[in-house]
């Protein structure tokens, strides 16, 4: 056997063995448990932020999971405790990667109400307000790999999106 064939063959199978396995589907089979599923069969259950100091710094549970187009991330809203209100607060989106989490975003740190990929998998768009009161909404999006804020947006007017750019629609 030709020693060039020989490497391409086993260059091939070491690309086959590295490529991750593909997300097909996301569970939520109760707001404290999240189940993301992968096309090899494997199952992975999303962890929970816990070990902080004061219970109400744990996460309590999940929300609003989704899988990028590509299928190669998974991510959801990590749901927080909060002394304002009778029920939890989506606060940060967590991406999952590889069966592994990869990144955090909390935005500029109000409630993330709304979420989604952009960009071929390599950006998020975040919509976030308060919980209660005229706050008006705050748009951003980001970039998955550095965490750079590329853009952000504020509406003039609360519950319109004239003039909103392109990515910050299909938010609402």
């Amino acid at each position: 056997m030709n020693l060039s064939i020989l490497f391409f063959a086993l260059f091939l199978t070491c690309q086959t063995v590295a490529a991750s396995p593909l997300y097909v589907s996301i569970e939520l089979p109760e707001e404290s448990s999240l189940l993301v599923l992968t096309e090899d069969g494997a199952v992975h259950l999303a962890p929970l932020d816990t070990g902080h100091e004061g219970a109400d710094k744990d996460q309590v549970g999940f929300a609003n999971p989704k899988i990028s187009e590509d299928k190669t991330m998974a991510g959801w809203l990590s749901l927080y405790p909060s002394c304002c209100t009778s029920y939890p607060i989506p606060l940060e989106v967590v991406l999952q990667q590889n069966g592994k989490v990869i990144t955090k975003f909390r935005g500029n740190g109000l409630p993330i109400w709304q979420w989604g990929f952009r960009g071929a998998s390599s950006q998020i768009a975040l919509r976030q307000s308060s919980t209660h009161g005229s706050t008006p909404d705050h748009y951003e999006l980001r970039d998955i790999k550095t965490g750079k804020l590329l853009s952000e947006f504020d509406p003039v007017e609360q519950g319109t999106l004239q003039g909103a750019p392109e990515w910050a629609l299909g938010l609402e």
